[in-house]
């Protein structure tokens, strides 16, 4: 599943995969992550509608496990397009396996993709919501 969103987006929401929810209505952060993420965001005046929301893999992988690293590379060429087409002001990296990924790509200095946005990541898992301003990191590319 690709995403879901506005095209330009000033926010990109970037998961690790799709669960079980996400693969059977094909569409990311739907069911219980899913309806925290729609509180958090309505916290903060935005709504799902207003976010482009993706995950690293396109796919679910096998029993649900965490992706392997294959995996997440095979799918970053289409991460690095949504960038190119997005041009996000902010970016929340949710999760460990998209924050190993987002980190790599925006340390990519090859002319592929040019990050040039605020990177916003939670400390604590994603389902406690412990968001803090002191959690957030700047990357330029």
């Amino acid at each position: 599943m690709p995403g879901t969103g506005p095209c330009p987006a000033d926010v990109m929401i970037v998961g690790e995969a799709p669960g079980f929810n996400e693969d059977m209505q094909g569409k990311p952060f739907v069911g219980a992550a899913g309806k925290l993420l729609d509180t958090l965001l309505a916290q903060i005046g935005l709504s799902r509608e207003s976010v482009f929301i993706t995950n690293v893999l396109k796919c679910r992988p096998p029993q649900n496990r965490d992706p392997m690293p294959h995996e997440a590379e095979a799918c970053l060429p289409y991460l690095r397009a949504q960038f190119k087409l997005l041009q996000p002001k902010v970016v929340l990296v949710l999760g460990r396996h998209a924050l190993e990924r987002m980190l790599s790509t925006a340390r990519c200095s090859s002319g592929t993709v040019s990050l040039s946005c605020r990177f916003i990541i939670p400390r604590r898992r994603s389902t406690t919501a412990g968001w803090s301003a002191s959690s957030r990191a700047t990357s330029t590319g």
